[in-house]
């Protein structure tokens, strides 16, 4: 029995759905969350190649795509930097009380580098526009 999403009308989980203008602004806005496009693809109960189909077929979704993994760069950038300041530890929970946590650098790095080719000395693939961030571990 293949389960039906509820977003996407009769379609079986998981198949390649019809393109909407609207997965333009909601992508970026995935981005913004820190969320990969992966995870992106699943919230909309398609398959990441069918996203990667649409955006070399649509310009505007290819676009969309070129900048919701720059926000999603910034997003994760962000949490580096707020805890190079120390800014992590006055986040508000919720319910409007502080939540301090501890910021494991080591396991940030391994992040940035897993998730957005950086190494050593500087970023993987020089022609990846995603990792045009000169960043070295030095």
């Amino acid at each position: 029995m293949s389960r039906k999403s509820p977003s996407r009308g009769s379609r079986p989980r998981g198949l390649p759905g019809t393109y909407e203008s609207s997965y333009c602004e909601s992508v970026i806005e995935a981005g913004k969350r820190g969320d990969s496009f992966e995870k992106y693809a699943s919230s909309i109960d398609c398959h990441t190649d069918t996203l990667l189909e649409w955006a070399r077929k649509y310009p505007d979704f290819g676009a969309a795509r070129k900048k919701a993994k720059q926000e999603m760069l910034n997003f994760h950038m962000n949490i580096g930097k707020a805890a190079m300041t120390g800014d992590h530890k006055h986040a508000v929970g919720a319910d409007g009380k502080p939540v301090v946590k501890a910021f494991n650098t080591a396991v940030w790095i391994f992040w940035m580098k897993a998730r957005f080719g950086w190494r050593e000395d500087g970023p993987a693939d020089e022609d990846d526009t995603a990792n045009d961030v000169a960043f070295k571990f030095t």
